[in-house]
C-alpha cells in the first residue's frame, strides 16, 4: 500500500492498542492495572505490525484479512506474560472474526477457493493436532491455551500458504521457529523475574506466526 495509507492504519493500530487492547489485557482473566510502560509497549507494537502488514501487501482486502493478526497476537503474548494464561474469550472471538475475513478475502480478492480454504481448513486442524499431541503426552509442559491459540495461527497460516501441502510445511516451519524464540524468551523471562521454571510459550508461537505468514513467500518453495 501506499504511504499516506500505511501511515494511517499505524496511527489507527497505536490508538486501537492504547485504548482497546491495552485494556483487554488488564481485564482478562484477572484484572489487573497496567503500567504506562505497558501500555506504551502495547501500542507501539501492535502500531509497527498492523504497519508491516498494510506496507507488504497493495491490496484492500489482503490488508484488512491480515491486519487482524497483530492486535490479537499482541494481547495473547501480553495476557500469558502477565498471567501464563491464554483465555478463551479472547481465541475464539479471534477465530470466529479471523474466519469471516478470510472467506471475504478470499472472494474479494478473486482467488481460487477450493485450495485456499482447503489450505486455511488444513492449517488450522493441522496446528491444532501438532501441539494437541505434545500437551496430552504433558500437560505441564505445554498448556491447552496454546493449542487453542494453534486455530487461530493455523487458519492464517494455511490461507496464506495457499494449498493444503504448503500449509503443512508453513506449519511446521512456524512450530520450528517457536521452539527457538521459546527457549530464549524462556532464559529471559526466568531472568528478569528472577526464578526458574515454567514459563510463557504464547509469546514465541505468536512472534512466529507472524514471522511465517509475513514472510510466507520466502520460506514456501515455488
Amino acid at each position: 500500500m501506499d504511504a499516506p495509507a500505511v501511515l494511517l492504519i499505524a496511527l489507527a493500530a497505536a490508538v486501537v492498542g492504547w485504548f482497546v487492547l491495552a485494556p483487554i489485557v488488564a481485564a482478562l482473566p484477572d484484572p489487573a492495572p497496567l503500567a504506562t510502560t505497558a501500555r506504551l509497549a502495547i501500542a507501539a507494537v501492535n502500531c509497527a505490525g498492523c504497519a508491516y502488514v498494510a506496507h507488504s501487501y497493495q491490496r484492500w482486502w489482503a490488508v484488512v484479512a491480515l491486519v487482524l493478526l497483530a492486535p490479537v497476537l499482541v494481547v495473547v503474548s501480553a495476557i500469558d506474560l502477565r498471567v501464563y494464561r491464554i483465555p478463551d474469550t479472547v481465541v475464539f472471538p479471534s477465530l470466529a472474526a479471523g474466519l469471516v475475513l478470510v472467506v471475504s478475502a478470499t472472494f474479494g480478492l478473486g482467488l481460487d477457493r477450493g485450495p485456499y480454504l482447503t489450505a486455511a481448513a488444513t492449517g488450522m486442524c493441522g496446528y491444532f493436532v501438532l501441539l494437541l499431541l505434545p500437551h496430552l503426552a504433558y500437560p505441564k509442559a505445554l498448556g491447552f491455551g496454546d493449542v487453542k491459540l494453534a486455530l487461530f495461527m493455523g487458519l492464517y497460516l494455511g490461507w496464506v500458504a495457499g494449498t493444503w501441502p504448503r500449509a503443512l510445511l508453513l506449519v511446521f516451519q512456524s512450530l520450528f521457529v517457536a521452539g527457538v524464540l521459546g527457549v530464549v524468551i524462556g532464559v529471559v523471562t526466568n531472568l528478569v523475574r528472577g526464578r526458574r521454571g515454567a514459563f510463557p510459550f504464547g509469546p514465541a508461537l505468536c512472534l512466529a506466526c507472524y514471522y511465517a505468514v509475513l514472510n510466507a513467500d520466502r520460506l514456501l518453495p515455488p
